[in-house]
């Protein structure tokens, strides 16, 4: 009977535990991390439903149509903290707006705008590879070619990167839009395509006012540089370089870069002339819209290291992303490129946002052997090495276009 009881108590006491067990309102807490999705990094392109809705670190989610902005800036706060020495990694420009959203159309804005952006996640199956060499660093039209850094690969970008000028001109009327001193002139494909739309537009407005303009030198070999730089330093001596790049060393050298002369009643005159003036006039209001900067100006020589004054009177071409930010800021190429070098891949990427129309720019460091970049594969865009130690990627998107 005692045992009886003593069962009888057990079972009793089990029923009564359980039954506090299930009346316990604040549910066991585990301490274990939630275990973290990873997805390719990419840059945001224009597909539909690509990004992931669970993101790699404590970041807000982004959805689709939308970028997390870190910093913003208009026109008439702060200007980008540069250096002046090439390739050295400098802190990310300080803004001064704080933190918020912004959808990826903007909001009307009248000022050029740029913004420090963080880049998104995307499935794996959207995504193109582009896979770059050593090579590859040596190629592009955001080379900085200066005494520091002279051209590589000289003949192979000469042989299968460059073209010959005269037989693309673009023509109005019958008329081709420039001239040419002779016609073996050769230049990057990109920046005769440039050439061409700036002067059909210059063309156009200048109407019955219309002079042509001469290139005279666009791409110039090593053998060319030298004669050129020996012929200076009959007078310079051991200071030409800061009148001519020394051989190796010139723009002109990559086909990025056009000088031209005033071709008027069959005469010819140079840049600085007065018969040059409005078409220079023109040049320095409208060039940047088409890609181009002017290389070396008067009050950066202490930082090009050219002081020549007709070098002042120099095009380079750089792209139109790039030459609209240039210009704003009233930078060089010396001071441009490491800028922009801060805008790393994975990091803050370098949104540039004006009328319609938005460029997304990064830099890649380049790996040992392949470099991958990885991009949404409606992506429009264009890579450069910066002739050094990496890539430079720009993004483009028309955002006047309807989805």
């Amino acid at each position: 009977m005692k045992k009886r009881i003593i069962l009888f108590a057990v079972i009793m006491l089990m029923l009564l535990a359980v039954a506090s067990c299930g009346s316990n309102k604040n549910p066991a807490v585990t301490t274990e991390e939630p275990a973290i999705t990873t997805q390719p990094l990419i840059t945001l392109g224009t597909t539909e439903g690509s990004v992931t809705t669970e993101p790699v670190t404590s970041e807000p989610i982004i959805t689709t149509g939308e970028i997390f902005v870190t910093t913003t800036v208009s026109l008439e706060t702060t200007a980008p903290v540069i250096t002046t020495n090439p390739f050295v990694s400098v802190d990310t420009p300080e803004m001064t707006l704080p933190v918020s959203n912004l959808v990826l159309t903007p909001p009307e804005v009248t000022a050029f705008t740029y913004y420090a952006q963080k880049p998104v996640w995307v499935q794996e199956e959207v995504v193109v590879k582009e896979r770059l060499t050593k090579d590859d660093i040596y190629r592009g039209s955001l080379l900085l070619v200066n005494n520091d850094y002279p051209v590589r690969n000289e003949e192979d970008l000469a042989e299968n990167y460059l073209k010959e000028v005269y037989g693309l001109r673009a023509k109005k009327d019958g008329n081709s839009v420039y001239w040419l001193v002779d016609n073996q002139i050769k230049a990057n494909e990109d920046v005769i395509d440039a050439l061409n739309e700036m002067f059909s537009a210059y063309y156009t407005e200048a109407g019955d006012d219309f002079k042509r303009l001469t290139i005279y030198s666009a791409y110039r070999s090593s053998a060319a540089q030298q004669a050129l730089y020996d012929k200076q330093y009959k007078i310079y001596g051991e200071d030409t370089s800061k009148y001519i790049p020394k051989a190796g060393c010139s723009d002109y050298q990559a086909g990025l870069s056009v000088f031209f002369k005033h071709s008027s009643d069959g005469l010819t005159y140079e840049m600085n002339s007065k018969e040059a003036k409005p078409a220079l006039d023109w040049l320095k209001a409208n060039a940047y819209k088409y890609g181009f900067v002017f290389r070396y100006p008067t009050d950066k020589a202490d930082i090009t290291g050219i002081e020549d004054e007709m070098s002042q009177y120099q095009l380079r071409y750089v792209g139109k992303a790039h030459s609209y930010f240039m210009n704003e800021f009233n930078l060089c190429l010396e001071e441009y490129i490491p800028f922009l070098k801060t805008f790393k891949y994975g990091e803050n990427h370098l949104l540039i946002y004006f009328i319609g129309t938005q460029f997304e720019s990064f830099y890649v460091e380049a790996e040992e052997d392949i470099t991958e970049i990885r991009l949404a594969f409606d992506a429009v865009y264009e890579v450069s090495g910066n002739n050094a130690d990496g890539f430079f990627v720009t993004i483009y998107r028309d955002l006047t276009v309807e989805e």
